[in-house]
């Protein structure tokens, strides 16, 4: 039995971390759950692989608590997530609409499963690193297309929000008079695909330097060219700097690999012309995107005073003190998990803003408000266990493990930095999927580098 469970587990891992990029919402799948979380095609692969991983019997979690900090990574994460579900019971809106609590609590109890699935090392790493390039060469081919056409391509079967420059309500930068609308990919938001690009930008990185196959060394060649592309042509600032982050952090848990792979007999002869070509591509694209788009670079830089961008800043602070002033009236149990926006709105009740309710755009903030000051120190302790068993990993390994740990490991450091300056992070099921599933990767005890 497990000769069959265990590849169709591993595919469904595999299709989940390809499916990260996109919202496409099917009503065929409205049956496995009538909350909105219900319908995303994503769902339905992260699902399989929850339930054939508990068919199997929960292989690979023995090891998982037998490790300290990963162990204390499972439990903290868990406890998070039943944290959510008691939320339900004092949520702000538990008497009128008790399904926002109750999709939100849902929606983070199947992402910590699944996170929990990965963890167990169902998926093979270098299958892993391809889910994600092969997702990254798709959605950047995808969003630069409709970057240089400044509108969407008519791809509606695959979920495709319909927007051009025209269109009311579209992600629009106006600079010296000119106009630009931002990819979007298959999302609702340029910022979210900037988000869930950065995964594919590492897994790219880590097949040039620690892939066996010159042809998908190759290829990852050409995934972080085109990758990068689409990165800067959202114009995402929180994600620039989080590739930034995690860029630094991969460059420095990965050099010994790199720097043995160059001084080792043969190795430089199909490393260094991967490395010459992505380092040359990755430079082009990024001098052609200054040279193109100064204007808009300067207007998002707050050069100038382009009404887009300070009402952008001016909302974040509105909605940063609403967080606060919720924390301040419920410290340790908070207003349940995902009515920080109802809150929200009912807080600009009494204000003049022409708003309505949101999530604060800062997952730590959200997170204290959401289930106080208890649900911040289970959801901040999970992210601090992983990252310390992440690290420990990386240092424990050697090869090519050491860089594929590295790659997944600064992804989720990416999405952390990312979630100083937005929600998306912890409030998506789309990025919530790529965070903890690539730090559940990074901290696998059961880590195969030759699987």
């Amino acid at each position: 039995m497990s000769r069959i469970i265990r590849p169709l587990n591993a595919l469904a891992v595999f299709i989940a971390f390809v499916l990260t990029p996109v919202w496409l919402r099917i009503p065929a799948a409205y049956a496995l759950s009538p909350l909105y979380i219900g319908r995303f095609l994503l769902l339905i692969p992260m699902l399989i692989a929850i339930v054939l991983w508990l068919i199997a019997g929960l292989p690979g979690l023995t090891s998982l608590r037998r490790t300290l900090w990963a162990g204390m990574w499972a439990a903290l994460l868990l406890s998070y997530a039943l944290w959510g579900f008691f939320s339900q019971s004092w949520a702000f809106m538990s008497a009128s609409k008790p399904e926002i609590a109750a999709n939100a609590a849902l929606q983070f109890g199947i992402v910590a499963l699944f996170a929990l699935v990965t963890a167990s090392g169902v998926l093979s790493p270098r299958r892993l690193l391809l889910a994600l390039s092969l997702s990254l060469a798709f959605n950047a081919a995808l969003a630069t297309a409709q970057a240089l056409t400044q509108g969407d391509l008519g791809l509606r079967a695959l979920g495709e929000f319909p927007f051009s420059p025209r269109s009311r309500g579209a992600s629009i930068l106006i600079a010296d008079g000119l106009r630009y609308v931002r990819p979007y990919g298959l999302l609702p938001h340029p910022n979210i695909l900037a988000g869930v690009l950065l995964p594919g930008l590492f897994a790219a990185s880590a097949l040039i330097l620690g892939d066996r196959s010159r042809f998908l060394r190759w290829f990852g060649v050409a995934a972080l060219s085109l990758g990068t592309a689409a990165l800067l042509l959202t114009f995402s600032r929180a994600a620039w700097l989080g590739a930034a982050g995690g860029a630094l952090v991969f460059l420095l848990l990965a050099l010994p690999v790199l720097c043995a792979d160059l001084w080792g007999r043969g190795a430089s002869r199909s490393l260094l012309p991967t490395l010459v070509a992505s380092a040359a591509l990755v430079g082009a694209v990024f001098i052609g995107f200054v040279v193109r788009y100064t204007p808009f670079i300067s207007a998002r830089a707050g050069i100038g005073e382009e009404s887009l961008e300070l009402r952008s800043v001016s909302d974040r602070i509105v909605f940063t003190n609403f967080a606060l002033r919720a924390i301040r009236e419920r410290p340790l149990l908070g207003v349940g998990v995902g009515n920080l926006p109802w809150r929200a709105s009912d807080y600009l009740r009494d204000e003049f803003y022409d708003l309505q309710g949101d999530y604060v755009h800062q997952i730590y903030l959200a997170a204290a408000a959401d289930l106080g000051l208890i649900g911040l120190a289970l959801y901040g302790g999970a992210l601090v266990c992983g990252m310390i068993a992440g690290i420990r990993a990386v240092r424990a390994s050697r090869g090519v493990e050491r860089t594929v740990r590295a790659a997944l490991l600064s992804a989720a450091l990416a999405f952390m930095i990312i979630g100083l300056f937005d929600h998306y992070p912890y409030t998506l099921l789309q990025p919530q999927t790529a965070f903890w599933g690539c730090l559940a990767a990074a901290l696998t005890p059961s880590f195969q580098a030759t699987a």
